[in-house]
């Protein structure tokens, strides 16, 4: 796609179409980039087990938003991916994953090291097509819920803070 489309989903994301604006500009963009197949193997196999233990749940796989931009001590990469399973209990619940990918006894083979919950809806909603890496930290924008915010909508922007340590993401709270 051209960058008009994605300055137009960015330019409704910051008007306050906050959800909505969100699941479309994600869309949008993760159609947009390079697909990393040997990555999305491991990503899917560990969605489709997370959906599993969840009643009527699926990946919303559009939504997924993966990194191969974070090298290790070493310099060897190591992933991150932010996946959504939806339809929770047969609703429209949402839980947001991140996993930490590492390369396996081949170079460039990527396996799961760590995948925790990170947001969804009544928690917050993490806006993964922004994700950074500054000061060795991963950063996620994020819009958690004002006290008023319908579970549709959160509204108050933020950002998690997520560290690698001992093979594990750990989020900073400070």
């Amino acid at each position: 796609m051209d960058g008009n489309r994605q300055w137009w989903t960015v330019s409704y994301w910051q008007a306050g179409f906050t959800s909505l604006a969100l699941a479309f500009s994600t869309a949008v963009l993760a159609e947009t980039r390079p697909r990393l197949p040997e990555v999305d193997v491991v990503v899917d196999r560990i969605a489709a087990r997370l959906a599993s233990e969840v009643s009527g749940g699926s990946e919303f796989r559009r939504a997924r938003w993966t990194t191969l931009a974070i090298p290790d001590a070493d310099g060897q990469p190591r992933g991150i991916s932010i996946f959504t399973i939806e339809g929770i209990g047969g609703g429209n619940n949402f839980t947001q994953y991140m996993m930490l990918l590492v390369t396996g006894a081949e170079l460039l083979k990527f396996v799961e090291a760590d995948t925790r919950v990170v947001g969804g809806k009544g928690i917050r909603l993490l806006v993964a097509n922004e994700l950074s890496i500054r000061e060795g930290l991963i950063v996620v924008p994020t819009l958690s819920y004002a006290e008023r915010d319908a579970l549709c909508c959160p509204s108050m922007p933020g950002d998690a803070r997520f560290e690698i340590r001992g093979g594990k993401l750990h989020e900073r709270v400070d």
